[in-house]
């Protein structure tokens, strides 16, 4: 048998603890889940906001205003006022605004455009 490699008797050679200095190789799944038990947060740090990128806040950033700045419809449908049945008085449109006044069992058609 010819001798070992000195690659090979390194890998087999104990560490410092006496354990075997390569280990079992794990699913990546588990691996995943290892490494994720085993992070901690470093502490909080300020940094300029050009070297903020893939940072995670380290706590509550107020808005200096209401986001969005005016009002706004994040999908498709109505505006009623009162219980139904509803009158539809007209449609607000991505950038137009409807400007009626709704009375009870009035509605307005949103169209957000996308």
């Amino acid at each position: 048998m010819p001798a070992p490699t000195s690659a090979a008797v390194a890998e087999a050679s104990p560490s410092r603890t006496g354990t075997p200095s390569h280990q079992q190789a794990v699913p990546w799944a588990e691996a995943r889940l290892r490494a994720h038990r085993a992070a901690r947060p470093g502490p909080p740090q300020r940094v300029p906001l050009r070297d903020a990128a893939g940072l995670t806040l380290a706590g509550d950033l107020p808005a200096l205003g209401p986001q969005p700045a005016f009002d706004t419809a994040a999908m498709d449908g109505y505006a009623v006022s009162g219980s139904p049945p509803w009158d539809v008085r007209g449609t607000a449109r991505a950038g137009r605004a409807w400007r009626g006044v709704l009375g009870p069992g009035d509605c307005v058609r949103i169209s957000t455009g996308s």
